[in-house]
């Protein structure tokens, strides 16, 4: 078992440090763990990202020479928005060598930066406002994949954990289908991968992407898939991984996928260090 998206106290809503996130990995005989803080681009300054993110660099540093013969530990950044701030990811990128970037939105800039879906009124929100919302923030995602240098696009239809799953506005996600088709195409020519977020699949059975566009993704030629629990608490980082190993399988996927030294190695080859 192995989560690439996992959040440590260097993200502005994480709970655990990297020794805690790594030894309850260890404690739940995971193969592997990733670490991806935050890297929230229109954010830089006020939440300190660079600052945050060179300790978080030393501490995997510090974690991997502790733990590293015990567990795989992958050393990764969720990147956000980088598409309006590349000057700001490059230093990220020259603090060292990472193993993986993961692509994501969580703000739509023309709605405000305030506008992270799970801050925002959404049970307030018309069908007509949530189709204003998803057309730019497909856009944002269109823009990342063709323009910026990442490995796996994060839970590519995350507002809709808000809009749909979680305050039932029952929106017609198919509407986006053409910009998400032209998203996934991009995403399997370059090689990349997307992410199965896990973080609701236990308790909600939802899963960022469904097997809708798991299947599309596949229908244009994806092959590479990650699962994350994004984690932001040390005892929930194999929330859901199971269920998404199966939801996987069931769409003809034959393995999950890891990233190190920014290249995709299959789970299932890779052993527990205490085997």
């Amino acid at each position: 078992m192995l989560s690439l998206h996992n959040h440590t106290i260097y993200s502005h809503d994480g709970n655990s440090t990297v020794e805690e996130i790594v030894k309850s990995a260890i404690s739940q005989n995971m193969k592997g763990v990733g670490l991806s803080d935050h890297i929230d681009m229109l954010l830089f300054e006020e939440r300190h990202i660079l600052e945050n993110a060179k300790k978080c660099y030393n501490d995997f540093l510090k974690a991997k020479e502790k733990y590293g013969n015990k567990i795989k530990i992958l050393m990764g950044a969720e990147m956000g928005e980088e598409i309006f701030e590349p000057e700001k990811a490059q230093k990220i990128r020259d603090i060292g060598e990472f193993d993986f970037f993961l692509a994501s939105c969580h703000f739509v800039k023309s709605f405000g930066y305030e506008y992270d879906v799970c801050y925002a009124d959404v049970p307030m929100w018309s069908h007509q406002k949530i189709n204003r919302y998803l057309v730019d923030y497909f856009d944002i995602l269109l823009a990342t994949v063709k323009e910026t240098d990442f490995d796996v696009l994060s839970h590519l239809d995350y507002p809709l954990r808000y809009a749909n799953a979680i305050y039932k506005k029952d929106y017609d996600t198919t509407l986006h289908d053409s910009a998400i088709k032209e998203i996934l195409t991009i995403i399997a020519k370059k090689g990349k991968a997307i992410e199965v977020n896990t973080k609701n699949a236990d308790d909600m059975n939802i899963f960022l992407p469904d097997a809708y566009y798991l299947n599309m993704f596949k229908d244009v030629g994806g092959k590479y898939v990650t699962l994350g629990s994004d984690a932001h608490y040390a005892n929930r980082l194999s929330v859901g991984i199971e269920k998404g190993k199966k939801l996987l399988k069931d769409c003809g996927f034959d393995d999950y996928y890891y990233f190190e030294k920014r290249k995709p190695y299959p789970v299932s080859k890779l052993k527990n260090k205490t085997e």
